[in-house]
């Protein structure tokens, strides 16, 4: 059975405090279950698509949609393998990392990204291998506008080539594509699945000390593997990226 991962980043505008790059991985079955199941959501609730960042708006305000994001949140756990989070606080980011990195890297974004396709090809690999008859597992990243943000756009797109070059010594890492969430297209479904999951990560990180638990918070950690980087974590990264400075360079 072949597998698909679909990915999303968030947190790219300048207000954020947390950005960071989250996914999902299923087979293509499970995806079918999970669009189905998804839209059974949204056409009872009369939404066009589901957008986190507006329906947050309204969590504390109507009743209704806790419930509806939680019964979402359930479906995306139910029918994916592993969801797979990566994120860094910008302000440590900057404060901490060395400039020769950042100006290597260029974004923040960029290097939650290279941590997630490192994480996400070895599962990739992995199930296509074992359990996906040798089929390479394609990936969906979330439409990023070329125009508005074309330096995240280029990097998205030249970062999975080089590393893919680097790391497909079994050639089951297939194509990456660029999708939209809000279109009527078999994609849309998946990437609102991993909007709601990077979204609200990234919510816990930026308001921990005053947000309490919510009802989807225990279905979305059900089958996460989380990576984030704060002040503590960057020290010890600053460490290891000068050790290993002249390989990234070559990157």
């Amino acid at each position: 059975m072949p597998y698909k991962f679909f990915c999303d980043e968030t947190g790219t505008d300048k207000k954020s405090e947390w950005v960071g790059v989250a996914g999902y991985i299923a087979s293509l079955d499970q995806w079918a279950e999970f669009r189905k199941e998804w839209q059974n959501e949204l056409n009872k609730a009369n939404l066009p698509f589901f957008h986190f960042s507006d329906l947050a708006k309204m969590l504390d305000k109507r009743h209704e949609i806790e419930p509806l994001v939680a019964r979402c949140a359930d479906i995306a756990s139910r029918n994916t393998i592993l969801g797979i989070g990566v994120f860094v606080n910008k302000n440590a980011y900057e404060k901490i990392m060395p400039q020769w990195y950042k100006n290597h890297v260029k974004l923040p974004e960029v290097m939650c990204w290279q941590d997630f396709l490192h994480i996400a090809f070895g599962e990739s690999e992995e199930k296509a291998y074992l359990e996906g008859g040798n089929v390479p597992v394609s990936f969906v990243f979330d439409h990023v506008d070329p125009k508005s943000n074309r330096e995240w756009y280029c990097a998205v797109g030249e970062t999975y080539s080089e590393l893919k070059l680097k790391n497909n010594g079994l050639g089951l890492i297939g194509t990456l594509s660029f999708e939209s969430k809000s279109e009527n297209t078999p994609f849309a479904q998946p990437l609102q699945g991993v909007d709601c999951l990077a979204y609200r990560i990234r919510q816990v990180f930026s308001y921990s000390q005053n947000l309490r638990p919510k009802q989807m918070d225990e279905a979305i950690g059900r089958n996460i593997r989380m990576t984030y980087y704060d002040s503590d974590s960057l020290e010890g990264l600053v460490r290891i990226v000068e050790r290993d400075k002249i390989k990234i360079l070559a990157i």
